[in-house]
């Protein structure tokens, strides 16, 4: 029986036996074995080929194309409509669903919904943000890419946001993307123009120098990441590659929060660049193309090398913008701190480089608030027998909602501590939210559907960056704005979890009567306790 028969490989030709020297009887020789084998590899990678095409205009196979067919004929009705209606926008609708023309079809009707209610056809023209957005809002476009694609800048470390929402609404701040959005396809458009060819995604370059843990307030990542889905939903397949650079230690904790927004697309096109970072972006990108503070040679008019005429750099908002003087939200718990009394909440945290993060308001007066590491777990003790992270201080939150958040430096049990203990005649009602947030690597791929961030060639380093603890500091006082969707946050879940509340009078305190905690979502235990500490009136 012969080695190899040339019917034995699927798709290949009567030309193909002739130069293996086979004909109908099968190779002659080991070697005419061997050129069979190797035609039928050429086979099998040309099936592969057509089975990963691009989904793109002219690299389509033909599933795809009859996709793009049935998609094309499914939504007549609305084409008209639409922002365009060449191949290239539809399979971009097509490609963001994986070629299932049902889910491509509710997604575009329904971006069409979106584009009318936010009347997205003339924000660009018609619309103009607050002064306090065109000043303090950083970012820009700046140049193209080797490829021509518009490239985007945002930069982070100056960015105020507690400033940015005391002046303006979060519908603004979603407005002002859309505007951007909009201007940025516009500019795809007429690249398309200039270069022939067609343009339809831009690259991004995300500085993250100066990212600090007031970039992680709660009101501005919820409204980050309802930002970031709203680019997924409504413009997908826009983004090319983003690059990050200048990535600091709390990092992690920061992309850990907004990475669920994002799909897994979309992940893989983040680039988490290291410290060779302007070598990997003069890769891409013409050092004419580059300002001279990323490491290339394109400079303002006047020589100024941040391109100021072109990105926005922001900073500290004036409270002369200021339009409130606190931003309402939603409590997780709440309990009741007796007269001469204190309650201690603990949070486990196993793992160095966790943020503990918590808002609270108070009702009745002013209230104490401290953090304190405590020394041994499952056992009560006083404020002087724990260590002191966050200084004990007595807050107005009565009139203004405190918010702050701290990076744990070592694992322990953390101890959050509303202090009444100066009050002999008033109790006081305390509402408050506390979380736990992970730092990437520490987060389970099922749980927050992972991360297929890869890197493209030449970059060094994966966005799974490990996170190096910096040094613990208190967060400043601030609060979520009104309406904001509450987005699922990443908790480390303690063993104490939902745990009993125990009362422990202090040493030489009067016997005070006991208030039970209210807590029904509680998430780690809690204890009051009278102490003996001042007497002044709350």
């Amino acid at each position: 029986m012969p080695l190899c028969q040339p019917n034995a490989f699927d798709r290949v030709s009567d030309s193909d036996s002739l130069v293996a020297g086979t004909g109908s009887g099968g190779p002659t020789s080991i070697w005419d074995w061997l050129v069979c084998c190797l035609i039928a590899c050429r086979q099998v990678r040309s099936l592969t080929e057509i089975e990963a095409m691009s989904g793109r205009v002219g690299d389509l196979s033909p599933k795809q194309a009859d996709a793009l067919k049935q998609f094309r004929e499914r939504i007549q009705d609305i084409l008209p409509q639409l922002p365009a209606q060449h191949d290239h926008f539809l399979l971009r609708w097509l490609r963001a669903r994986n070629f299932n023309v049902q889910k491509s079809e509710a997604m575009l009707r329904k971006h069409l919904e979106f584009r009318n209610q936010m009347k997205v056809d003339t924000i660009a023209t018609e619309w103009r943000p607050p002064e306090v957005i065109e000043k303090y809002l950083s970012g820009g476009m700046c140049g193209y890419d080797r490829e021509g694609s518009p490239i985007w800048y945002d930069v982070i470390g100056p960015v105020d946001p507690k400033g940015l929402f005391m002046s303006a609404s979060k519908q603004d701040f979603v407005k002002s993307k859309i505007k951007d959005c909009e201007l940025l396809q516009k500019e795809c458009e007429l690249q398309c123009q200039r270069l022939g060819k067609h343009v339809e995604a831009i690259t991004m370059i995300y500085d993250v120098e100066g990212l600090a843990l007031k970039h992680l307030w709660k009101p501005a990542i919820e409204t980050y990441g309802e930002i970031v889905q709203m680019f997924e939903d409504n413009y997908p397949e826009g983004l090319k590659r983003l690059f990050v650079i200048k990535a600091p230690k709390i990092f992690p904790v920061a992309y850990n929060l907004v990475k669920h927004f994002l799909s897994e697309v979309t992940r893989s096109k983040i680039q988490v660049l290291g410290e060779n970072w302007q070598e990997v972006l003069l890769k891409y990108i013409d050092p004419e193309q580059l300002p001279v503070v990323y490491g290339g040679k394109m400079t303002d008019p006047d020589g100024d090398p941040r391109c100021k005429s072109r990105i926005q750099y922001a900073g500290p908002v004036p409270p002369s913008y200021y339009v409130r003087d606190h931003v309402k939200v939603n409590y997780d718990q709440c309990l009741t701190v007796g007269r001469g009394s204190s309650k201690q909440m603990e949070y486990e945290i196993l793992f160095p480089g966790c943020v503990l993060r918590w808002q609270f308001v108070s009702d009745g007066g002013d209230i104490g608030f401290g953090v304190f590491l405590k020394s041994k777990k499952g056992e009560w003790q006083k404020k002087g027998q724990m260590q002191q992270v966050v200084c004990s201080q007595r807050y107005n939150s009565h009139l203004v909602p405190e918010d702050g958040s701290l990076t744990c430096e070592q694992p322990g049990i953390y101890v959050l501590r509303f202090d009444n203990t100066y009050s002999i005649f008033q109790s006081k009602r305390v509402s408050f939210s506390v979380e736990v947030l992970l730092p990437i690597h520490l987060q389970s791929p099922k749980a927050n559907g992972g991360s297929s961030s890869q890197p493209e060639e030449g970059s060094p380093s994966q966005p799974e960056v490990q996170l190096q603890s910096p040094k613990p500091n208190g967060g400043s006082s601030s609060q979520p704005e009104e309406g904001s969707p509450s987005q699922p946050e990443v908790q480390l879940q303690s063993p104490k979890a939902n745990g009993g509340s125990s009362s422990q009078p202090e040493e030489g305190s009067p016997s005070q009567p006991e208030v039970q905690l209210q807590s029904p979502k509680a998430n780690g235990g809690s204890s009051s306790q009278p102490e003996e500490e001042s007497t002044s009136q709350s």
